[in-house]
């Protein structure tokens, strides 16, 4: 069931790139749009007031740190070692994550080197558990794009789907 009223405001929302980090120590609203395959991730530690997204593209790099913020196991790195920078305390950490769709179809081995959405998301909830961080919520898989929302001021996080609406994935923070 689509609810509207819960979404964040996108009228001074920060939108992220693909490959992008980016954390700010007060209240911000964060844009991941066009979620096909990429993931995109949001992460509040609300007693610190510092919040945090990126948008990752691949599950691994291949030795190359050029950009952290591309990679599944550079960027959730990345992204709570500049939060932490912030002053959010790593144990208070929340995240939430969306995206990851299978956008390419194969049969076989070939069909699963093609579910670049299914590694991503495998990655990124990999490298998640290696830090002991807690993802809160999750809206990953399926076919269709989505656009994840987070406001950090009430710690809400919403997701936009192609076909399927918009709606409440959680509040961090609470």
């Amino acid at each position: 069931m689509p609810t509207t009223d819960t979404a964040p405001s996108t009228a001074s929302a920060t939108s992220i790139s693909l490959g992008q980090i980016e954390v700010r120590r007060s209240s911000a609203l964060f844009m991941c749009p066009g979620l096909g395959s990429c993931l995109g991730i949001v992460a509040l530690d609300r007693a610190a007031s510092v919040s945090g997204a990126a948008i990752i593209m691949l599950p691994q790099s291949a030795g190359s740190s050029d950009h952290p913020g591309r990679y599944a196991n550079l960027a959730v790195k990345d992204l709570v070692e500049q939060m932490v920078a912030e002053g959010a305390q790593i144990e208070r950490i929340q995240l939430a994550i969306a995206g990851g769709a299978r956008v390419f179809r194969g049969t076989g081995q070939a069909g699963e080197a093609l579910d670049i959405g299914g590694r991503n998301t495998l990655a990124v909830l990999s490298a998640i558990g290696s830090l002991e961080l807690n993802c809160v919520a999750q809206d990953t898989g399926g076919e269709l794009a989505r656009t994840l929302a987070m406001d950090s001021s009430t710690g809400r996080v919403t997701v936009k789907s192609t076909c399927g609406g918009e709606k409440l994935l959680c509040n961090l923070g609470e």
